[in-house]
């Protein structure tokens, strides 16, 4: 995606957030409008004020982060702009501080693995920085040509960390009820997912 293009995306996420502080809250920028539109995002939507976003609306917002390369956020006296990557970390940063309770900070898990959302996000990063990479051949200089193809190599090549802690307990009770508890979540793009089951064995 050229310069331009890049500009008109960030401009138009940025209308699209205001417009949601607007309808939600009546507000030009809500408190924390940044964080809990990304939840939506990475939870594939939600409830947001007297709102509720649906899958197509979390898409939307996604796919213009991704046309943007970034996410807007509040400064200190105005919106701002940050890159993807930055903003994940801002967010990780926010999740590790009020996400999780600090018992469940300091509490060894039972697992950390690699997060199926951060998989999906950086599968689907790396597809649209391929096509911005074709449509950029012969339309760009060949140092930055050769800048996007060295940022693409990088991504490909890199190793996702385990972000994904998990917890699971699994116990029969003196009436013969077996349960299983199983609860997830990423520090680093704020997926969580939780399950409980039980049955009677007896």
């Amino acid at each position: 995606m050229g310069a331009g293009n890049n500009l008109e995306a960030r401009q138009l996420l940025l209308h699209e957030m205001r417009e949601w502080s607007e309808e939600c809250f009546s507000a030009l920028w809500m408190r924390d409008l940044e964080f809990d539109l990304w939840n939506i995002v990475v939870n594939e939507g939600g409830i947001y004020g007297s709102h509720m976003l649906d899958l197509a609306d979390a898409n939307e917002l996604y796919e213009l982060a991704i046309d943007a390369d970034g996410w807007w956020r509040w400064g200190e006296t105005d919106e701002e702009f940050v890159g993807l990557d930055a903003w994940r970390n801002i967010y990780s940063n926010r999740m590790n501080s009020i996400g999780l309770t600090e018992e469940e900070l300091e509490m060894g898990a039972d697992r950390w693995g690699k997060c199926p959302r951060c998989i999906k996000l950086h599968n689907e990063g790396v597809a649209a920085d391929k096509e911005a990479l074709v449509a950029a051949y012969g339309t760009v200089s060949a140092d930055e040509f050769l800048r996007m193809k060295s940022e693409l190599d990088d991504k490909i090549s890199s190793v996702l960390a385990d972000s994904l802690r998990q917890d699971y307990e699994l116990w029969m009770d003196e009436s013969g009820v077996f349960s299983v508890d199983y609860s997830a979540i990423c520090s680093v793009c704020g997926f969580k997912y939780k399950y409980h089951e039980s049955e009677e064995a007896l």
